[in-house]
């Protein structure tokens, strides 16, 4: 409801969409700034993922609260804090210059975050193949969930090479360091012009919405096509590709937990727990996921994701919703 304030009427509405739009394309110029000087990938600088290598083995990496955000960090970001997390503390026990893809991620939330959480993320297996890793999220409240991953190794191509992510080496937090100058925005090259247009026209949405941030650079619609059973459309762009390319892990999983969503009624059931299993990398920039819900009884609900692009499938999910935990704890 707008207010008065000195004689004015203070719309919060318009003020939160003014506030986000400007947070959101600061921080897009910065995530650009980021990945020129240090590496990685643009929606990692965008989320604001600092930290590094405590010690061989592990990491410890924080992700900063989105622009505009009102309640818990969104799938995408926690999804993609976790990913970063497991990947730096294996990379932190293999030789450097090898390509380390995820082939199956599992998130667990216990509760929605508030403010920064921090991932430590240590290994639990490590072999020629690969290796498996696990992690627990915390804010200052406690811990708000946990993940695990498998990830394969590869050997990058002949002739090519890979250099160390900014968070192998340590990434300090931006008051800690002098910033690098944002560029403007006639020095962006196409994909980057790409990613910040992204970064505006989902901050548009998110304030419209009210929806989080990270999970509108998806731009999802979503139709159920069944009873039962709903599709998701999304059209990603380079805001949400990792340094291969291809798009990364943590979208991934939002895609598929937003395209579940719409089949449960949203003040019921919360995200609970999600486990993606990486088929083969997302190269196409238009995904389909296809949500069927396979059992829904009183405190639980499973459903399945197939995400595919071009027609051929890219990933599978398992996602379980539960109620929210004050009306679990209500009921027990």
């Amino acid at each position: 409801m707008p207010t008065a304030e000195g004689g004015a009427i203070i719309d919060p509405v318009s003020t939160r969409r003014r506030d986000l739009d400007v947070d959101a394309q600061r921080r897009a110029g910065q995530a650009v700034a980021d990945t020129r000087a240090v590496g990685g990938f643009f929606y990692a600088h965008l989320a604001g993922i600092r930290g590094g290598v405590p010690e061989a083995g592990t990491a410890s990496l924080t992700i900063a609260p989105e622009p505009g955000q009102v309640g818990g960090s969104s799938t995408m970001a926690l999804a993609t804090l976790a990913d970063v997390a497991l990947g730096t503390a294996l990379r932190s026990r293999r030789s450097p210059g090898q390509l380390l893809p995820t082939t199956d991620l599992t998130l667990t939330l216990m509760r929605p975050s508030s403010g920064q959480v921090t991932a430590l993320a240590r290994v639990l297996h490590l072999d020629a193949g690969g290796g498996t890793a696990s992690c627990e999220l915390a804010d200052d409240a406690g811990v708000v969930g946990y993940a695990s991953g498998t990830f394969a190794a590869q050997p990058v191509r002949p002739g090519s090479s890979l250099p160390v992510t900014p968070w192998e080496v340590g990434m300090p937090a931006r008051q800690d360091r002098d910033p690098d100058r944002a560029p403007q925005p006639g020095e962006l090259t196409p994909a980057e012009q790409a990613c910040v247009q992204a970064v505006v026209s989902a901050a548009l949405r998110a304030g419209a919405t009210a929806a989080a941030f990270g999970d509108e650079l998806l731009d999802l619609m979503t139709s159920q096509i069944g009873q039962g059973r709903s599709l998701g459309s999304a059209h990603v762009t380079p805001a949400l590709a990792n340094r291969s390319g291809t798009v990364q892990g943590g979208a991934l999983l939002a895609l598929a937990a937003a395209s579940a969503a719409p089949l449960l009624p949203s003040a019921r059931w919360e995200l609970r727990t999600i486990t993606y299993a990486f088929l083969r990398p997302a190269t196409g920039t238009d995904l389909e996921a296809a949500a069927t819900l396979r059992r829904q009884g009183r405190t639980s609900a499973v459903l399945s994701v197939d995400v595919s692009s071009q027609g051929a499938d890219i990933g599978l999910a398992i996602l379980r919703f539960a109620p929210p935990v004050a009306a679990s704890r209500a009921s027990a």
